[in-house]
């Protein structure tokens, strides 16, 4: 809310809320208190975000800690350009300032500057969503089972070939 209300500054916006939790209601009293009410809609858990996810011009996810980010690979492989914290396993998955961006924790400031900066510069927006789009398929699912069948044919190589060292004389 607080970034979106940075972007609302220089933009005519609107934030989609999808999904919901325990922080829904002080998100809800913070958009009124910042005067966003009618420019924020919560949507709710139930939708279907695949319908939802290429209407976006970015995705925020300004998590405090985020184990892998799945919510930001669909974004992602629908094209969506993700600004999100710089924590847990999202430095994996996004390449900050080609596929998305990877910011400090809590800075509001720089993820609402980034937003801009995309709507400003249509063409590197562009650029951004394609590269967003290529790098979700490194993590699609034919692309991971070969990567963990090929580490699995190597663990257990290196364990019979240990095993065998151990054994000869």
């Amino acid at each position: 809310i607080k970034t979106f209300h940075y972007i609302a500054r220089h933009h005519s916006s609107k934030l989609l809320m999808i999904g919901d939790g325990p922080d829904r209601e002080i998100a809800e009293r913070l958009a009124d208190e910042l005067g966003l009410k009618r420019r924020v809609i919560f949507l709710g858990a139930d939708q279907d975000v695949e319908d939802l996810l290429p209407l976006l011009d970015f995705f925020l996810l300004p998590s405090e800690q985020e184990s892998f980010g799945l919510a930001a690979l669909e974004a992602m492989a629908c094209g969506v350009p993700v600004i999100a914290s710089n924590v847990g396993g999202l430095p994996e998955l996004i390449q900050h300032e080609e596929s998305g961006f990877l910011l400090p924790l809590g800075d509001v400031e720089a993820m609402g500057q980034t937003a801009c900066e995309l709507l400003n510069h249509p063409e590197a927006h562009q650029r951004v969503r394609a590269a967003a789009r290529k790098r979700s398929e490194y993590f699609s699912q034919p692309n991971i089972i070969d990567r963990y069948e090929r580490l699995y044919h190597r663990v257990l190589s290196a364990s019979h070939q240990e095993n065998s060292a151990a054994t000869t004389p």
